[in-house]
């Protein structure tokens, strides 16, 4: 299993910016405050013709900056930057699948960021009949920690994680989790696939409301009535605002069944209630987010109690599409969504 290299990355970049940064203007701020002590109109020497008497006898005027004095400067930064590096982490986690029962003996990768200009160290590790993990003893300005395990699915922001040691938490930073406090980490057990019709197709869509009907296990577009999906658009890009936005609205529904919105990519499983007949989308031109598509996923519950899963991309600007990808079980009243490309239903 390999780490989220992008998350590592982002991280790194991110943090030796902010360490550039912060040094540099730490040591202009340093020469500033110090050329600031410096009386400028103050001489080392008075000329001989003109006799001067200091202000403040007591006080000798400041001596401007040498190179001896950029050398300290530049040892100060040094020393912060080594740091921050050398920050001593110790992590805690716990590994949960997504119905909260431990997962146990999953891998554990750790990326350290302990280095400035080359990749950090890494270790690895295995969660515990708890699901429990830890590590210590190492040091870095940030950790990234990934887990995984065969027979699970990884969950995007739940899987893996980066957390500030050396530096401060922000937004692609945690703060670092306590040995009474583990951070969770989750990963999706996958279940038996059963036989799925499946569907990766683009259909165009008229302008005008008129729908268009689609059968999930043909993959084609059928007459009004015989449809498992219907979708209808409706634009007015002949008026458009200066941002050239238009007023659009989409619908989609499914006869004598209905749609719920998925909330979790990765949950084959569709659940028992809440769909409603139709999902409807609407965009003035005026909408603060506008764009000229829309994409969500969706579980379907077909008129003849069947379930399905799909993901819809309407795109409205110029010529109209959706482009649906969907997985159907033709087992009545069976949830189970998990795809197995080895048990893929042919196209009647």
């Amino acid at each position: 299993m390999k780490p989220n290299r992008a998350i590592l990355l982002a991280s790194s970049a991110g943090l030796l910016i902010l360490l550039y940064f912060w040094l540099g203007r730490s040591g202009h701020q340093k020469r500033q405050n110090y050329e600031s002590k410096t009386d400028s109109t103050a001489l080392p020497f008075a000329p001989a013709t003109t006799p001067t008497k200091s202000p403040n006898p007591s006080v000798a005027p400041t001596p401007p900056a040498t190179q001896g004095d950029e050398a300290v400067l530049r040892e100060e930064r040094v020393k912060t930057v080594q740091s921050v590096f050398a920050a001593p982490i110790s992590f805690y986690g716990k590994v949960l699948d997504q119905n909260g029962n431990p997962v146990p003996e999953a891998h554990i990768e750790y990326s350290a960021i302990d280095k400035f200009w080359a990749d950090g160290s890494r270790y690895q590790g295995t969660s515990d009949d708890n699901g429990n993990f830890s590590i210590s003893d190492i040091k870095g300005a940030g950790l990234l920690v990934t887990v995984g395990k065969n027979g699970y699915d990884s969950i995007n922001g739940k899987s893996s994680q980066a957390f500030g040691y050396g530096m401060p938490p922000d937004s692609s930073r945690k703060s670092p989790p306590t040995k009474d406090t583990p951070s969770i980490f989750v990963l999706r057990k996958k279940v038996i696939g059963e036989p799925l019709f499946t569907v990766a197709r683009t259909f165009r869509i008229p302008r005008n409301g008129s729908p268009v009907e689609i059968n999930l296990k043909t993959a084609i577009s059928v007459p009004a009535g015989q449809g498992d999906l219907v979708i209808a658009c409706w634009t007015n890009d002949q008026e458009q605002d200066a941002n050239r936005h238009y007023d659009w609205q989409c619908r989609f529904s499914v006869p004598g069944g209905g749609l719920v919105q998925s909330q979790d990519e990765t949950d084959y499983q569709a659940p028992i209630e809440g769909y409603q007949p139709s999902v409807e989308i609407s965009m003035p031109h005026n909408a603060e987010n506008w764009r000229s598509d829309v994409s969500g996923e969706y579980y379907l519950k077909l008129a003849n109690g069947t379930y399905a899963r799909a993901k819809i991309n309407m795109i409205a600007g110029g010529d109209h599409f959706v482009r649906i990808t969907s997985y159907l079980n033709p087992q009545q009243g069976s949830r189970n969504l998990e795809y197995d490309p080895a048990q893929q239903v042919n196209l009647k």
